[in-house]
């Protein structure tokens, strides 16, 4: 067992019934904690498993909720990179992402991508298409 779930193992012990937030980066990764800490004979029914991102989502849920906004699921988020891809202004022949739709799961790869620089804060005013290895792709997400 190593240190970090060794450590967490005590806590969980020392305070069985409060509950406890245990921050992941990402989802899979707490499953995979709360499977081993499970076959390791730990009970971690009061340990709630979470991101920063899903946490931040969770305080703000009521308040934009209020405000009649509402965050988008990831079949939305799919559909709306599709949707962009499919209305590119890009001429076919300059589009780096050009037939990726006939590969199945490249554009929720591509919609996950785009998630993951938005929420590193990159936008289409800050992409340098240099820094990539093919610069058509750089300018292709900068559009």
């Amino acid at each position: 067992m190593n240190q970090t779930i060794r450590c967490l193992s005590e806590i969980i012990r020392a305070n069985p019934l409060i509950e406890k937030l245990l921050f992941v980066p990402s989802y899979s990764i707490g499953h995979q904690i709360g499977e081993y800490l499970s076959k390791s004979g730990i009970s971690w029914i009061n340990l709630r498993v979470t991101t920063i991102a899903g946490y931040a989502q969770e305080l703000l849920a009521l308040e934009i909720g209020e405000e009649g906004i509402r965050l988008i699921g990831s079949h939305e988020k799919n559909l709306i990179v599709e949707k962009i891809y499919r209305e590119s202004d890009l001429p076919e022949r300059d589009r780096y992402f050009n037939g990726a739709e006939e590969i199945p799961g490249i554009l929720k790869c591509l919609a996950n991508a785009l998630h993951e620089m938005t929420m590193e804060g990159f936008n289409e005013g800050n992409i340098n298409p240099g820094a990539f290895i093919v610069a058509g792709k750089g300018k292709e997400l900068a559009s």
